[in-house]
């Protein structure tokens, strides 16, 4: 998938704090960089530094970005490293434009539904909504499959990211998303990365 010079691709990502979202956000912005696009990103950051609302958006395009923030229901992909926090991206996103969803079911409880005192919904809500705004929506445990594999839930923004490339969800070459991660992330945790992206690469729909 290649852009032509009039087309600005735009990624919305949301989670909370603790899950890596704004790695994800800037693995995608320095990637899109390294094959010559230009690039523009925002970052939203909620009440708390975990558990919080995050929210990150990316744009890249081979012609002029007048701004960093995705227009109402013209979103290309819509990433939720937490479900409801992904579903929060519905408003950038529409079945007009074609808009992607790609959404970690794993329930990680945002500190705003503490604070408002309200309930979880139900996943077949959240999936049922979401699909109201995509012809497409894919969803899975990410968060699950890193833990068995890893013990914790730390990498699975680098799974969904791999899941994304390799599904073509993402028009960004995997050799360039991939350095792009691995110059991103610390030392130590290089070779976990890559094992894990190549894992979430597996995982087809």
């Amino acid at each position: 998938m290649k852009l032509s010079g009039k087309e600005v691709y735009g990624v919305f990502m949301g989670g909370v704090g603790g899950m890596g979202l704004l790695t994800l956000g800037r693995v995608i912005a320095d990637a899109a960089l390294m094959e010559g696009y230009n690039v523009k990103t925002s970052e939203f950051h909620g009440l708390a530094q975990r558990y919080g609302t995050l929210q990150c958006q990316v744009r890249f395009s081979k012609g002029q970005i007048h701004s960093s923030i995705i227009p109402t229901g013209q979103a290309d992909l819509v990433i939720g490293l937490e479900p409801l926090e992904g579903l929060r991206g519905a408003i950038y996103a529409s079945k007009q434009a074609g808009t992607k969803y790609l959404l970690n079911t794993n329930r990680v409880y945002p500190a705003v539904l503490s604070v408002e005192k309200k309930e979880y919904p139900p996943m077949a809500s959240i999936l049922n909504k979401a699909r109201m705004f995509t012809k497409e929506l894919y969803h899975l445990n990410a968060s699950n499959i890193v833990q068995e594999q890893t013990g914790d839930t730390l990498l699975t923004n680098t799974y969904m990211l791999g899941t994304a490339v390799a599904n073509r969800l993402i028009p960004l070459k995997r050799k360039n998303v991939l350095k792009s991660l691995l110059n991103i992330v610390p030392p130590d945790f290089k070779e976990q990365n890559r094992k894990i992206f190549s894992l979430g690469e597996k995982h087809r729909f």
